[in-house]
């Protein structure tokens, strides 16, 4: 018995030395072994603390030996991601984009062989077994390599599935692998069993390790690693501010005391602490990772942030990075202070820049500390973003700490985006004010307010100080001007804003200084924004006017253009206001782009304002504004030339000669027999109207809506020219805006007018869709008091004749009208007869003038008009002096190129209308 026992015992102890010696056993990582003091696993997600990463590596649910060791199918033996269909995109540590990933901390760099994988097998659940994955690797955490992209077999879900043969790194370097998992097999999660990775030589010789040159600059958000901190110059922390006087820092007995120290004013990080707990926190859903203290909560407890998903989550947008401060509830007199700090690799010049963002909507304070004491920059209690650059001198090992902390509401909500760039050597010096040319999208400053000349702010678009102060109907005050006080980030790009920042109806001016479109500005312009007081959004008698100021600084000649484009869809009302009385443009309602250019004589001090209000509709309206004001401009600012500047170049040289020697002795006569007419665009006016009411307003500009599609007249241009809103009258006119067209008359181009009279909409009589897509209704009293409605065409050929076609509704045999014109008629386009027809030979009466009158459709008593097409008829052969068409290179326009116009160009040959040439003088327009 006793002899059975010391075997048993021998036996026993044996197994456990052999036990031991295989959890050491080197030859391979994972699948059971791993040493949680030295490596780490990590998850984008988890469906709870139970399902975490590290059960891909410590052997939880396998069983037998190796190469047939299986799994079980219990799920506490496994990684189960939170829920993800596909919505939520990461980007992994690596930088690859992926759903879900797991990310592993070998502890040291080794020399990796083959893999065995164990997939998710869960008993019912192997759909969320990983499809699709992508294997990077690292050996320090910064670069990275991508070893391939694999489709991994799904598993079977019993305990008889042993696995597969996983990726081969080759004997490849890593400390750092990342799976980054693109989908599964239909599941909705992501989900791993097991993972083995071979060492195949682990006494491998350590020179061989990849090494990489220092890195030259430094950027937070790109090298912000949760795998290891410090993480080379970075490092993550938090700091206790005291304001207790029995604290240490208060305590003249205490060898920690600082009787220089004040709460929140001068912060001290020099006992700063390092974060050594990453995790993962499921903020609205979508989980990011943190470097936090325990316990693992993210309210009132400082943090780093990292967000690498596609959702802005806890106030922090995608991509980002974040600081966190926090509120220590046991102790109110104290504060909790997240701290990112960057030490310097060695002495010199630094330019450190960045943002303070605004994220959640608590107060907060920022800070930028260097050697932990000295204050570079404070900005207490807010929540606005604070942009900063500067040149730091620095001693190697000096540090620089970029600092949140918690304002003054003690609120949770103190997540902060933060941006910081540091590279080698000082700062650019911001560019000079301009002397002679002054362009807003290149001299916008959000340091200052004035900067360089300009001005930005914005004016009450009421006056309760003057009852008979009536508002759009009369341009804005602009001496009521208020500055804009404070910039901030808002979306990432800089903002002057009028506070609250994050309001969305109040006046400001933003930069877009990013790479897309954004709010309808397109990147490297500056945008005006008009506001509507929050008390009365309603009313529109307190809509807000921003403004940009432009002040003369000598007395001189400016050539100022300025271009209002179209950015968001709603309507807006433009200004250009001289010394804030004198309007010099106004445009009201504006839905697309409208431009002002003048030449001005403005004396020092003088000022020109460049104003956005709101439109009638109160809507979206941003709107990019392209402001130049030059005392120098050349001939193509200002779009004078001299006539034998050719190809406009402001000089007249051989480039001009040799366009000229193009059409030499060409004729453009036709009244020479050998000439021939230079032929005219053929092209036929086409108007379609399409109206719309004030609570239905398009999203693009009607006018600007032309199209070259077939017609009555064949192919011609349509214009969709007349916007018809619930609140304009009855009579509407508007000009054709181009491309310049000539009708088949030759003379006829852009200069069309379109008046209608006598007409209403058909939403107004309550048949919303069935005729809404008409432009012309009559009202039905019955009978109708004026039976007329008129469609007045001016400025054509007197005397010419044209073809006339009509159009009714859109559905063949629809209700329509009858049409007479100048009294050729009538057309019946009423409902049962036709749908279209034409009129022939209509003359222009002597003022050019074609008026078509529109009686109802005697079938329902209601005009019905969708649009009309008008084409000329040549009755001679005009002399290109009669039409007014001329050769470019016919300077004397006497319809031939020749000696003549060579003179002309010899006379010129050489002159510059270019101020900027020396020896030039402008060509005065």
């Amino acid at each position: 018995m006793f002899n059975k026992l010391v075997k048993i015992c021998v036996f026993m102890l044996v197994l456990v030395f052999v036990c031991a010696a295989g959890a050491a056993d080197p030859n391979y990582i994972g699948a059971g072994h791993w040493d949680t003091a030295t490596m780490k696993a990590y998850y984008s997600s988890q469906s709870s603390s139970d399902h975490g990463a590290i059960n891909t590596v410590n052997g939880s649910g396998l069983a037998g030996v190796h190469p047939n060791q299986t799994h079980s199918v219990a799920l506490e033996d496994m990684w189960h991601s939170g829920n993800n269909n596909g919505s939520v995109v990461r980007t992994a540590p690596s930088g690859t984009s992926c759903c879900e990933y797991l990310a592993y901390d070998l502890g040291k760099p080794y020399r990796l062989g083959t893999t065995w994988v164990w997939n998710y097998n869960q008993d019912g659940a192997t759909d969320s077994s990983l499809d699709s994955v992508t294997i990077d690797y690292s050996v320090d955490g910064f670069h990275w390599n991508t070893l391939g992209t694999f489709s991994w077999p799904q598993a079977d879900g019993t305990t008889e599935y042993a696995g597969f043969a996983g990726p081969d790194f080759g004997e490849l370097w890593a400390k750092y692998v990342v799976i980054a998992a693109h989908f599964t097999y239909g599941g909705s999660f992501f989900g791993l069993s097991e993972i083995r990775f071979d060492v195949p030589d682990p006494e491998a010789d350590p020179s061989t390790i990849p090494t990489y040159p220092p890195q030259e600059s430094w950027d937070f958000a790109g090298d912000l690693s949760f795998f290891s901190n410090p993480n080379g110059a970075w490092s993550y922390g938090w700091v206790v501010q005291f304001d207790d006087p029995n604290a240490p820092q208060n305590d003249p007995e205490d060898p920690l005391y600082d009787p220089d120290f004040t709460f929140r004013d001068s912060p001290n990080t020099t006992y700063m602490m390092l974060y050594d707990n990453y995790f993962v926190f499921s903020g609205t859903g979508v989980s990011i990772p943190f470097w936090h203290f325990a316990p693992a909560s993210p309210y009132l407890v400082p943090a780093v942030i990292g967000n690498p998903t596609n959702q802005t989550v806890l106030g922090v947008p995608p991509g980002r990075t974040a600081l966190h401060g926090g509120v220590n509830v046991a102790n109110p007199g104290t504060e909790d202070m997240s701290v990112v700090r960057w030490t310097a690799p060695a002495a010199g010049d630094y330019c450190v820049s960045g943002t303070f963002d605004s994220g959640d909507t608590g107060l907060s304070d920022y800070y930028i500390i260097q050697n932990k004491t000295t204050l570079l920059l404070s900005e207490l209690n807010v929540n606005f973003g604070k942009p900063f650059e500067m040149t730091v001198t620095v001693e190697e090992g000096d540090t620089i700490d970029f600092v949140v902390g918690s304002g003054l509401d003690n609120a949770g909500s103190d997540t902060v985006p933060l941006t910081v760039t540091i590279v080698p050597g000082p700062c650019e010096e911001p560019p000079v004010c301009p002397d002679s040319l002054w362009d807003l999208k290149d001299n916008i400053s959000f340091e200052e307010n004035p900067h360089c000349g300009w001005s930005y702010g914005w004016i009450p678009g009421s006056d309760a100080e003057n009852p008979d102060y009536a508002w759009r109907n009369n341009p804005p005050d602009t001496s009521t001007m208020i500055l804009f006080g404070q910039a901030y980030t808002f979306s990432g790009v800089p903002w002057w804003h009028l506070v609250p920042a994050n309001g969305s109806m109040v006046p400001a001016l933003f930069l877009n200084n990013l790479t897309t479109p954004l709010y309808g500005c397109p990147p490297g312009f500056a945008a005006a924004h008009p506001g509507v007081t929050p008390a009365d959004p309603n009313d529109p008698n307190m809509a807000d006017v921003a403004v940009v100021r432009w002040t003369a600084p000598a007395t001189d000649d400016y050539f100022v253009k300025a271009i209002f484009y179209q950015g968001d869809v709603g309507e807006v009302d433009c200004y250009v206001i001289q010394n804030a009385s004198t309007v010099l443009f106004s445009q009201l309602e504006v839905v697309s782009e409208v431009s002002y250019r003048s030449y001005l004589t403005l004396n020092a001090g003088d000022t020109l304002d460049f104003a956005v209000g709101s439109g009638v509709n109160l809507g979206s309206e941003t709107t990019p504004l392209d402001v130049t004001i030059y005392t120098e401009p050349t001939c193509q600012d200002v779009g004078v030339f001299y006539p034998a500047d050719l190809n406009q170049d402001c000089i007249v040289n051989l480039e001009d000669f040799a366009l000229l020697s193009q059409d030499w002795l060409k004729c453009n006569d036709p009244g020479d027999p050998v000439c021939s007419l230079i032929e005219p665009q053929s092209d036929v006016l086409r108007v379609d109207f399409n109206g719309y009411n004030s609570e239905d307003v398009p999203s693009v500009n009607n006018t600007l809506m032309t199209a070259s599609i077939p017609g009555q007249f064949g192919t011609g241009t349509f214009w969709n020219g007349l916007l018809v809103s619930y609140a304009t009258p009855n009579t509407i006119s508007s000009i054709y805006p181009g491309p310049t067209l000539f009708l088949a008359d030759g003379t006829t181009d852009s200069g069309v007018t379109v008046t209608l009279t006598g007409c209403d909409l058909a939403d107004l009589l309550g048949y919303g869709d069935v005729f809404g897509d008409y432009l012309l209704k009559l009202t039905i009293p019955a009978p109708p008091e004026d039976p007329n409605a008129y469609i007045t065409i001016s400025g054509l050929v007197p005397g010419n004749a044209y073809n006339l076609a009509g159009y009714g509704s859109n559905g063949g045999g629809g209700i329509g009208a009858i049409w007479t014109a100048n009294g050729v008629g009538p057309l019946n386009l009423g409902f049962g007869v036709a749908n279209v027809g034409i009129l022939p030979n209509v003359i222009a009466d002597a003022n050019g003038t074609i008026m078509i009158a529109l009686g109802a459709d005697p079938a329902a008593n209601i005009i019905v008009v969708n649009g009309f097409e008008l084409e000329g008829i040549i009755n001679s052969d005009p002399t290109c002096t009669e039409i007014n068409r001329y050769y470019g290179t016919d300077l004397d326009q006497n319809c031939y190129v020749n000696l003549d116009d060579f003179t002309i160009l010899s006379e010129e040959w050489l002159n510059c209308n270019d101020p900027q040439g020396e020896g030039c003088t402008l060509y005065n327009p």
